[in-house]
């Protein structure tokens, strides 16, 4: 696809999502509702940043050379959307756990699965900052097997939950964990290994690292440059936002359950 009409594409699914989330604002009745809300929000904006003024941190790739296509910018503002995005999901869990008086435990794993993420966003920083991808590879690595936790996590929910609504997001939860895991591990992880040794910055020290990486170093939209990086760039812009939105109105519409 030309990099122009994907452009097009990308801005369009942002502003809908946008849209959808923000109107959802008006079926919040709660405190937690409210949290989740937040949580997602912050999740699918900071997507439609990146989906308008598209970037790749790594090679210092962008469409456009200002201060939101900043990879340095773009980095921060995404590791808080990821961390959102975590704990929106921890969070509903937690609430399954704790209605059906499951295995406390579980509420446990559901916490190291967050403490996860953060690991997984520290070696993202390293990946980044020194464009070495080995370091990129650990991080999807870390959110693979987070991912899998979540799968043992509903199979283990299931065999006790008897609500049927819940049931029903266990099973799709599965389905869409396993899912992710086979595009991990047969896709993006081995895209980061056939990477890891293709570094292209050589500043060495923290800021030297942090001053290299606010700078795009190519400003392009040749397809050349883009066509790798446009199938999980759509992917993550586009079914992202959608799980973060489907898990907030899941939850309001069933906040009877809870």
């Amino acid at each position: 696809m030309n990099v122009i009409y994907w452009w097009y594409f990308m801005i369009a699914i942002a502003i809908i999502n946008i849209l959808i989330i923000s109107f959802n604002i008006k079926n919040v009745n709660s405190k937690f509702e409210m949290n989740i809300f937040i949580l997602a929000f912050i999740f699918v904006f900071v997507n439609s940043i990146r989906s308008i003024w598209l970037r790749e941190d790594i090679q210092r790739l962008c469409l456009h050379n200002n201060l939101i296509s900043s990879p340095l910018v773009g980095r921060i503002i995404t590791t808080f959307s990821e961390l959102s995005f975590a704990l929106l999901i921890v969070l509903i869990f937690k609430k399954i756990v704790n209605r059906s008086n499951h295995n406390p435990a579980i509420n446990i794993v559901l916490d190291l699965v967050f403490i996860a993420i953060i690991i997984a966003e520290v070696f993202c920083w390293k990946g980044c900052l020194s464009t070495n991808q080995f370091w990129n590879m650990l991080e999807e690595s870390t959110w693979a097997f987070s991912a899998f936790i979540i799968t043992i996590v509903s199979i283990v929910l299931l065999f006790k939950e008897k609500n049927l609504t819940i049931r029903k997001f266990l099973i799709v939860t599965i389905i869409a964990t396993i899912c992710y895991e086979i595009f991990m591990v047969k896709v993006d992880i081995p895209m980061y290994i056939k990477r890891s040794n293709n570094i292209t910055t050589n500043a060495k020290g923290f800021f030297s690292q942090l001053y290299d990486m606010y700078n795009c170093k190519i400003v392009s939209k040749s397809n050349k440059y883009w066509d790798e990086e446009m199938p999980w760039l759509t992917g993550y812009f586009t079914f992202g936002s959608w799980l973060a939105i489907a898990l907030v109105m899941w939850y309001q519409s069933n906040r009877k359950l809870f």
